[in-house]
C-alpha cells in the first residue's frame, strides 16, 4: 500500500478542496453539513476498527516504537485514575462563580457560549450532562476534573517517553515522573480549573495531547503521527484559543526542523493544511447550534458574519480595546510583571528544576527545549498582551503551568542520574519533596471544594427577591451567569427577565431574553419598542437607553439592578435601596435612613455568604462590598460608615486596587492624611497599570504637599498615556 505521501500534488491539492467545500456547505447548509458528517464519520470509525481488529489477530499491527512504551502507557493510565478520583472527590458540588453557569447552561441546552463559543466543551459537556450523578452543574465539574488528570497523565507519558529516548541506558524511577503531574495539579490555576467548570481543563488537554502527538512522531520518525498532530490542531479551534495557537506553534517548529521530511516532504506539507481544515469543521457545530434558537445563544453565529465575529471575539476585543493588544510599553510591562508574579504564585518552587530541565533538553534534544520555551514565553505573552483581564482571577498561563511541569520533572530526571551515591539521591528526592510541599504551601488554592455552594445561594437570592414580574438587571459576569443558568438548567422563575445592562445594544439578545421570559403586556410593548426603535440607536447613549428600558420594566413588576461602577447608573442612582446580590429600584429617591438600615441588611447578608465560598467567591463578596461602601459615602451616610463597609471589602478581596483608591481617598478626607495616602500606594502597587489609581495618587499628593511623590504618579501616567 502506498504511503499517503507519495500521492502527487494534484490528488493532494484535491483532496484539499474537500474540506473547503465543506467549510462552504456548512455556512448556508449547516444542520444538514453535519448530519452528513456524523454518518461518515461514524461508518470511518466503525471500518477502523474492524481493521484495527483484523491487524492485530493477524500480527501486523505492530508500530515502531520504544522498549517500555507500553509499561509506560499503562502507568499514565493509572495517572489519570488517581488524578481524575482525587479532583472529583475534590470537586465544586454544583454552581460556581465566575463564567462557570454560563458554559454549563451552554453545554446543557446544546447552545453557544461566549467567544469563541468552545463548540467541543460544549458537546462533551453535553456528554457528561447525561452521566446520572448528581446536579448538572456538578457534572461539567467532572468535565474539568476529568481533563486535568488526562493533562496531567499526559505530562508523566511525555516525561517518560523523552527520558528514554534520551538516555535509554538509565531508567528514570516512577516517583520522579510523577513529580510532573504532582505539580501540574499543585498549581492553584490548575487546581482551581479542574474542580469547577471551565474551558480551560479540557483545552489544555488538547494542547498536551497535540504536544505528545508531534514530540512523538518527531522521536519515532512517523510521518502519520505528524499528520495527526496537525489535525488535533485543527481540531483546537473548538476550544480556547490556546490550544491551536501553541499547537501550531509546535507544528511548524518540529515540521521544519527534527521532523522536516518524515511526512513526505513538500508533498507533506500539501496535506497540512487538509488535515488541520478537516479538525477546525468542529467549528460548524456554532451555527448548526445558533440556527435552533437556544436560550443560550451568545452572538448568535448562524450565518457567516456571526460566526466569523464569534470566533474571532470581535464583541470581547471591541469591548476591552484599551486592555488588549494595544498596551503601550508602560502598560504592557506592569502586565507581564503581574503574569510573572501569577506564574510565580502557582509554580515558583519548581523554576529551579525547570531550568535544569531546560538545560537537559539543550544537551539532548535542542529543538525540544525551543518548543517546550517558545510554548511558555508565549503563554506570559498572550497573559501580559492578549488577556491581561483573565491573569489575575487565573484564566491564563494553566498551559505554561503545564510546561513548567514537564521541565521540571526533566530536571529531577538528570539530577537523579548525576547524582552518586545513595545520600546523592536521598539528598534528590529530598529536593523534589521540598519543591512540591513549598509549591502547595504558595499556591494558596481551596483544595477543598466541597463546601463552597456560594455561587448558587448568590444567584438564587436574586432571583427569589422581587414578587411576579420581576425584571433583572446585571453587571458583573459572575451573576449574570448565575442566574442564567438556574433558569436555562433548572427553569428557576421562568418569569423573571434577567438581562445585562452592558448588552442593552444587542438587540436579538434582548429580544430573545423577552421573548423567552414572555409573561406580561409590557413584554410585548418591549418587543415592540425593539423592533421600532432598539436601545442606543440613533444616537441614543447608554443611560438614556437605561432609562428608557427602565420606564417600560417598571410597568412589568419590580426592577433590582446589580451595582455598578459606570456612570451608565448616575441617573437612578439615588433610587437605588441597597440589597443583596441586587438594588431595589424605588420610584423616588431613597431617604437617608432607608439607605442606611438597607446597607446594614446587605451586608449582613453578603458576609453570612461568606462561610460558603472559596477564594473567589470571596473575592465576589469583596466587589460587591466595594460598590455597596460607595452607594453609602454618595448617599452622605457619613464616611465612618463606608469606611466600614470598604475595609470589610478589603478584608474579603486584598489586593484590589479600587476598593485600596476608594478606601484611601475616605481616609485621607478624614483627616489621616498619611495613612490615606499610604492606601493610594498600595492601590497603584497591586495594579501598576491601573491609570485611575495612578491620577487619584497624583492629585491628593499634591494635596498633600508632596510634590515629589506628586512628580513620580505623572511620570506613571504620561508613560502609561504613550
Amino acid at each position: 500500500m502506498r504511503p499517503f505521501s507519495a500521492l502527487s500534488p494534484r490528488v493532494l491539492l484535491t483532496l484539499l478542496a474537500v474540506p473547503f467545500a465543506l467549510l462552504i456547505a456548512g455556512f448556508f447548509a449547516p444542520a444538514e453539513t453535519v448530519a452528513l458528517l456524523s454518518v461518515v464519520a461514524v461508518a470511518t470509525l466503525v471500518g477502523g476498527v474492524v481493521v484495527a481488529l483484523q491487524s492485530r489477530y493477524a500480527g501486523e499491527g505492530a508500530t515502531a516504537r520504544s522498549p517500555g512504551t507500553g509499561r509506560l502507557a499503562h502507568a499514565a493510565l493509572t495517572v489519570f485514575a488517581a488524578g481524575s478520583c482525587l479532583l472529583v472527590l475534590m470537586a465544586a458540588p454544583g454552581l460556581y462563580f465566575k463564567d462557570a453557569g454560563e458554559l454549563a447552561a451552554s453545554a446543557h441546552v446544546l447552545g453557544v457560549a461566549h467567544p469563541t463559543g468552545f463548540p467541543l466543551f460544549c458537546l462533551a459537556g453535553k456528554g457528561f450532562d447525561l452521566v446520572p450523578l448528581g446536579n448538572a452543574f456538578f457534572r461539567l465539574n467532572l468535565l474539568s476534573a476529568v481533563m486535568m488528570s488526562a493533562a496531567a497523565a499526559t505530562a508523566f507519558f511525555l516525561v517518560g517517553r523523552i527520558w528514554h529516548a534520551g538516555r535509554s541506558e538509565t531508567r528514570m524511577p516512577s516517583w520522579v515522573l510523577l513529580a510532573a503531574p504532582a505539580s501540574f495539579l499543585a498549581s492553584h490555576a490548575v487546581w482551581l480549573h479542574g474542580t469547577t467548570t471551565e474551558v480551560y481543563a479540557l483545552s489544555t488537554a488538547g494542547l498536551a495531547g497535540t504536544v505528545c502527538v508531534f514530540v512523538a512522531a518527531t522521536l519515532v520518525k512517523d510521518g502519520r503521527l505528524l499528520l495527526l498532530g496537525w489535525f488535533l490542531v485543527g481540531l483546537g479551534a473548538g476550544g480556547h484559543v490556546t490550544w491551536p495557537l501553541y499547537g501550531g506553534l509546535t507544528g511548524l517548529a518540529v515540521s521544519l526542523w527534527p521532523a522536516r521530511g518524515i511526512a513526505g516532504g513538500s508533498k507533506g506539507w500539501i496535506a497540512v493544511p487538509l488535515v488541520v481544515l478537516v479538525g477546525a469543521l468542529a467549528v460548524l457545530y456554532l451555527p448548526v447550534a445558533a440556527s435552533r434558537g437556544p436560550v443560550m445563544n451568545w452572538g448568535d453565529p448562524a450565518d457567516p458574519a456571526g460566526l466569523w465575529a464569534h470566533l474571532s471575539g470581535e464583541r470581547i476585543r471591541n469591548s476591552f480595546t484599551d486592555q488588549v493588544v494595544r498596551l503601550n510599553g508602560a502598560a504592557l510591562l506592569a502586565r507581564a510583571s503581574m503574569a510573572g508574579s501569577i506564574l510565580w504564585q502557582g509554580t515558583g518552587p519548581i523554576w529551579p528544576l525547570a531550568l535544569v530541565g531546560l538545560f537537559w533538553c539543550g544537551r539532548c534534544f535542542r529543538w525540544l527545549g525551543i518548543v517546550l520555551g517558545a510554548i511558555l514565553l508565549a503563554d506570559l505573552v498572550f497573559a501580559a498582551w492578549v488577556n491581561p483581564m483573565g491573569t489575575w482571577d487565573l484564566q491564563t498561563l494553566v498551559s505554561g503551568t503545564w510546561v513548567l511541569s514537564v521541565l521540571a520533572a526533566l530536571g529531577l530526571g538528570w539530577l537523579w542520574r548525576m547524582a552518586r551515591g545513595r545520600k546523592g539521591r536521598l539528598s534528590v528526592a529530598g529536593l523534589a519533596v521540598l519543591a512540591l510541599t513549598a509549591q502547595v504551601w504558595m499556591s494558596g488554592a481551596d483544595r477543598d471544594m466541597t463546601p463552597f455552594e456560594g455561587a448558587r445561594e448568590t444567584s438564587s437570592r436574586a432571583l427569589t427577591a422581587g414578587n411576579t414580574g420581576a425584571s433583572l438587571l446585571a453587571t458583573s459576569d459572575t451573576l449574570s451567569a448565575g442566574l442564567a443558568a438556574l433558569q436555562a438548567v433548572e427553569n428557576a422563575r421562568p418569569d423573571a427577565l434577567v438581562l445585562v445592562k452592558a448588552h442593552l445594544a444587542d438587540t436579538p439578545y434582548v429580544t430573545r431574553q423577552v421573548q423567552a421570559h414572555r409573561t406580561f403586556d409590557a413584554d410585548d410593548r418591549l418587543l415592540r419598542t425593539l423592533e421600532s426603535r432598539p436601545f442606543e440607536s440613533r444616537g441614543e447613549g447608554p443611560q438614556e437607553a437605561l432609562d428608557r428600558l427602565l420606564k417600560i420594566l417598571a410597568e412589568r413588576g419590580p426592577v433590582f439592578v446589580e451595582p455598578g461602577e459606570s456612570r451608565v447608573e448616575a441617573g437612578i442612582r439615588s433610587r437605588l435601596l441597597p440589597g443583596f446580590p441586587m438594588y431595589r429600584l424605588m420610584e423616588r429617591d431613597v431617604s437617608l435612613a432607608g439607605t442606611i438600615q438597607s446597607s446594614v441588611d446587605a451586608m449582613s447578608a453578603a458576609q453570612s455568604l461568606v462561610p460558603g465560598c472559596d477564594r473567589w467567591g470571596r473575592s465576589y463578596l469583596g466587589v460587591y462590598l466595594r460598590m455597596l461602601g460607595t452607594h453609602v459615602a454618595r448617599s452622605g451616610a457619613g464616611d465612618e460608615r463606608a469606611i466600614g463597609v470598604l475595609l470589610r471589602a478589603a478584608s474579603l478581596n486584598p489586593g484590589d486596587s479600587r476598593t485600596l483608591q476608594n478606601l484611601g481617598i475616605l481616609v485621607f478626607h478624614q483627616g489621616n492624611r498619611r495613612e490615606g495616602l499610604d492606601l493610594l500606594r498600595q492601590s497603584v502597587a497591586a495594579d501598576a497599570a491601573y491609570v485611575k489609581g495612578w491620577e487619584t495618587l497624583a492629585r491628593y499628593t499634591g494635596f498633600a504637599g508632596y510634590p515629589d511623590l506628586k512628580k513620580e504618579a505623572l511620570d506613571r501616567l504620561e508613560a502609561l498615556a504613550r
